[in-house]
């Protein structure tokens, strides 16, 4: 093998190897032997190890100072349901835990491709110096391997959901020793999901400066997925809550995606990073930092790590989707209204009627241009009966007539056009924001994330009985219906049979279609289309149907 091919490889099969070997040691230690154990109460797995407690003001949990994990976090802002007294969100829980609190932890470490290197591992008993952490102090956990190696670990917690872990080791072993720093987020089962195409649950990272996604299944099919990078961060996502790991800029990392079985066939999902080789001559000390992100993605929150890890794009965690730069543009105005009404239901209100005032320019410039149509439809009809056997010639006289008068038979569609963009955009705002979730209206609407509750088919609750998905139509969506009906029936109807039918049927296909969509996206659509009615009525007594240039 070349050289320079080989001072490449052979470094990273080294570290290949590393991983193997950790992974091997891992699976054979004690605590591995408990996870394979059929799970237990979240409390009792707490309760078998000593731990160092750890708050402030949105989290809460402890560090197993068995291994040194970060395997219990519970997130104090935030519940289960919009009912306050329900369970708040558990994040973290350590291995061996039972449904529903599958293991979900974070780990810090070292690795070496030496066997004979005795490293901290799952089961080694860390001494704690301080008895909790906190924003107000860190805490300094060591260990020592007994032959020359000595490790220290200090935990600092922000006020949010950042935790700084700087690892440092020193060498009195009188040999040289490689070592390499990784960090890992370690999910075990396969969560539930909602199931979107159009939505990412699972590993994800920016690795490289390029956004990085890999869902469960695909994991499946492709267990290990590596990628090198300098900087970055990598972690496992749900819809709200997210779990990472930050490199600092200038480290050269590996990242990775990886899936396995963990004890007793239990699916495990990993997203990883190792840093390059480290090596300490006799007397020498190194050290290593990761920050580990563990929370709600609040868009301020991710945005602040953005600036001050750096954390490159962090807030692509919230999946804004192909109109990420309409969609968060939208969250960050209806999220500053919001502040100021204090309702999200009254700033997407306000919301949609800024947008129907800027786009009232063009919707003016589209009805006048329907009215110019409708005056050219006895032409039109003409036209067709002249040359009702000849399509060709008929399609050049209706161009040249359109040329006349100077009309775009599709300027009628730009508005339409211009508004899906803006539709999908609220969507991914109504379906990822967190500070949407739970966020109530007034009345029966308590969460503007989540479909209108009342239904038609039980009679508003009268009846006690639970329909199917498709018969659910809530008192938002019935609303929105009526409103587009209205809203046709002020709108010239299409000239063919067939367009007519399907304008017929839109409102109520839309009625159903939104049923089962967030009250928020309802109640935007809703008030749309009765500004775009007001808009209509006044547009119509402000102009009167032209006549055509060669009518008489």
């Amino acid at each position: 093998m070349p050289e320079k091919l080989k001072s490449v490889l052979v470094p990273r099969q080294k570290a290949a190897q590393a991983r193997v070997q950790a992974e091997e040691v891992l699976r054979k230690s004690p605590e591995a032997e408990k996870a394979a154990m059929a799970p237990r109460e979240r409390d009792e797995v707490l309760a078998e190890s000593p731990r160092l407690p750890f708050r402030n003001d949105k989290i809460t949990g402890t560090v197993n100072l068995r291994g040194g994990r970060v395997d219990d976090l519970t997130l104090t802002k935030y519940r289960e349901t919009i009912d306050p007294k329900s369970p708040a969100i558990v994040l973290f829980s350590p291995a061996g835990s039972a449904l529903p609190y599958a293991p979900f932890y974070a780990e810090f470490g070292w690795l070496s491709n030496d066997a004979e290197v005795k490293l901290p591992t799952n089961d080694s008993l860390w001494r704690a110096e301080n008895q909790k952490l906190s924003p107000d102090g860190p805490v300094n956990l060591s260990w020592d391997n007994g032959a020359g190696l000595s490790f220290e670990r200090t935990l600092s917690l922000d006020k949010d959901y950042l935790f700084t872990v700087t690892e440092k080791v020193r060498n009195a072993s009188g040999r040289e020793v490689t070592l390499y720093p990784y960090g890992l987020i370690s999910r075990h089962g396969t969560p539930h999901t909602l199931g979107y195409a159009t939505l990412h649950e699972g590993p994800l990272g920016v690795l490289g400066n390029t956004l990085h996604e890999k869902t469960y299944k695909k994991l499946h099919e492709e267990p290990l997925y590596t990628q090198p990078s300098e900087g970055g961060w990598i972690g496992v996502t749900d819809v709200y809550w997210l779990a990472g790991v930050v490199a600092d800029p200038k480290d050269k990392i590996t990242g990775r995606f990886l899936y396995s079985l963990a004890g007793a066939g239990q699916e495990r999902y990993q997203a990883d990073m190792q840093k390059n080789a480290v090596t300490l001559k006799p007397s020498e000390e190194s050290s290593s930092t990761f920050h580990l992100f563990a929370g709600a993605k609040e868009v301020a929150v991710l945005d602040a790590y953005t600036k001050s890890i750096p954390a490159p794009m962090f807030d692509r965690a919230i999946d804004f989707g192909w109109f990420y730069f309409i969609a968060k543009p939208f969250f960050l105005i209806i999220d500053f209204l919001a502040r100021y009404l204090g309702n999200y239901g009254l700033a997407i209100i306000l919301f949609t009627v800024v947008l129907r005032l800027l786009f009232y320019p063009m919707s003016e410039s589209s009805y006048r241009n329907m009215e110019r149509m409708k005056a050219l439809q006895p032409q039109m009809n003409k036209l067709k009966e002249r040359h009702a056997n000849d399509p060709m010639k008929m399609n050049e006289e209706v161009t040249a007539l359109y040329k006349k008068e100077k009309l775009n038979p599709l300027s009628g569609c730009i508005p339409v056009l211009v508004q899906i963009p803006v539709f999908f955009a609220l969507y991914k705002v109504l379906l990822v924001s967190i500070e949407m979730r739970h966020a109530p209206f007034y009345g029966w609407i308590r969460d503007l994330s989540a479909p209108d509750p009342s239904n038609l088919f039980t009679l508003f609750g009268l009846i006690h009985w639970a329909p199917p998905a498709m018969l659910h139509l809530g008192v938002l969506p019935l609303l929105m219906g009526s409103t587009m009906f209205i809203q046709q029936k002020l709108s010239p109807p299409p000239g063919d049979k067939v367009s007519q039918q399907i304008f017929t049927f839109m409102p109520i296909m839309f009625t159903f279609l939104l049923a089962n969509m967030s009250a928020g996206l309802v109640l935007y659509w809703t008030f749309s289309n009765l500004l775009a009615i007001m808009q209509q009525t006044l547009i119509k007594h402000r102009i009167k149907s032209p006549a055509p240039s060669g009518a008489k």
